[in-house]
């Protein structure tokens, strides 16, 4: 877990990485001259890139569900939510592998509980219905509640333990819509479970931006 914070366009986590190696560049660059940092200065351009994290403009719509990740929906379907015991939407995303690594809350409201699963790892572990990922993939759940009581359930799905995931809010804390909330890097999975009577404002290939797209809306 990470307290949160004011990010700026480079991730929090980039920040120290990078200026170990601006520094170690110019040491560089005085003592032996620009070929030999030139290396250096492209790996800090590169990190840089890898590591950006722009603000986003969060469309002005209160019941809207947005989407957690840059990625392209995989699909949109009826379901059963496995966390909550109910029937639900279900829209799987692939993250773009050099999209935008930080992961937004879809909908503004309170975390009431956090899980982490290994697929098929102990007898509490949801089963989530195969789709051809990895049987070793783990899975980071998000249990968000809306102020209207709607139950949003974000999965973020990651193959290799080395993709293992920053969080920066904490159970019992509230969230904002299209609040950075975490971090993943290259690739990987996101689910949201989100009430059955949603209406859809995404379909299969649809291409998606983290706090931006609109996935569905709410209805009350």
């Amino acid at each position: 877990m990470r307290a949160r914070g004011k990010q700026s366009f480079i991730a929090r986590e980039g920040w120290p990485v990078l200026l170990v190696l601006i520094v170690v560049a110019l040491l560089l660059f005085k003592l032996l001259g620009a070929l030999w940092s030139l290396p250096l200065w492209l790996a800090v351009i590169i990190l840089g890139f890898l590591y950006r994290d722009p603000e986003r403009r969060v469309p002005p719509l209160p019941l809207a569900v947005i989407s957690p990740v840059d990625g392209t929906v995989v699909f949109v379907k009826q379901g059963r939510d496995p966390y909550m015991d109910r029937q639900a939407v279900r829209i799987r995303i692939q993250i773009h592998h050099l999209g935008i690594f930080g992961l937004r809350s879809p909908v503004e409201g309170k975390l009431l509980q956090q899980w982490l699963f290994k697929s098929g790892e102990g007898s509490d572990a949801p089963h989530l219905e195969h789709v051809g990922s990895n049987d070793d993939a783990r899975h980071y759940v998000m249990w968000i509640q809306t102020d209207e009581q709607d139950d949003v359930i974000l999965i973020l799905e990651i193959a290799n333990s080395w993709q293992k995931p920053q969080c920066y809010v904490h159970v019992g804390e509230r969230i904002g819509q299209g609040q950075r909330c975490g971090r993943t890097r290259f690739g990987g999975y996101v689910e949201i479970f989100m009430p059955a009577n949603v209406r859809l404002d995404v379909g299969h290939g649809d291409r998606v931006s983290a706090g931006v797209s609109v996935l569905a809306t709410m209805m009350h």
